[in-house]
């Protein structure tokens, strides 16, 4: 049993890379959501210096950008499950920053291990505030990102066959699949920040890396962010 799922992940494994080849546009978007969360670090990271925010965002985004990375490493080894539950922590790693930033003393407790809220009560407490309250009522943001967490802690529960490693799909589409959701932890990631932070104090030499923050998000919630006075200039 055990020498038959050995060679089920070798062959996703050479799946996966003889399509290489193939899938250029897909693999040219990865390298841009990593680079982007690169650009998301650099800029809060400027921000705290320049105002008085906390940089509790620019520090997760650290963690962030590893997880996009462990799960790029394993999506394209072959391993999606585990992909997808690097995704999920990515996620939630934003939600929690954002949340934190205006709970000190709740963030000082969760870095020393003593309490982490729930998924749920965060979204909660950050769709209080007045910007995330207008994007929502334009975009029914906060069911649309409270449904994406639930699909990713799919795979991190194990919530049947399809969100296991070893599922009736076939490595093309679990790699489409992972592709997709990628681009989708990305995206909310961000515009969780910039509903957070919406004039950011950005030097010119850092606005090239808004510029491809910005370019991957959908013109809906591009537009959505702007009518609520999100400065994406």
């Amino acid at each position: 049993m055990t020498e038959n799922i050995d060679k089920i992940f070798i062959d996703i494994n050479e799946s996966i890379k003889s399509n290489y080849s193939t899938r250029n546009i897909e693999l040219e978007s990865i390298e841009k959501i990593l680079n982007a969360w690169s650009c998301w670090k650099n800029i809060l990271t400027d921000d705290a210096m320049h105002t008085k925010n906390s940089n509790i965002s620019s520090i997760l985004c650290f963690e962030s950008e590893y997880d996009t990375k462990a799960s790029i490493d394993l999506a394209l080894s072959g391993y999606f499950k585990h992909a997808n539950i690097c995704l999920r922590s990515c996620l939630e790693l934003t939600v929690m920053a954002i949340h934190f930033e205006t709970n000190y003393g709740g963030y000082v407790q969760w870095m020393m291990g003593q309490r982490t809220p729930s998924f749920e009560s965060v979204i909660k407490s950050i769709f209080n505030r007045a910007l995330f309250k207008q994007f929502n009522d334009l975009t029914q943001f906060k069911d649309e990102i409270s449904d994406f967490h639930y699909e990713l802690s799919g795979y991190m529960h194990g919530r049947g066959h399809i969100y296991l490693n070893i599922s009736m799909k076939s490595p093309y589409d679990e790699f489409d699949n992972w592709f997709n959701l990628i681009k989708k932890v990305f995206e909310f990631s961000s515009i969780c920040i910039f509903l957070q932070y919406p004039q950011l104090k950005i030097d010119t030499f850092a606005k090239p890396d808004k510029e491809k923050i910005v370019e991957l998000l959908s013109d809906k919630n591009r537009k959505a962010l702007i009518k609520v006075g999100v400065d994406l200039s």
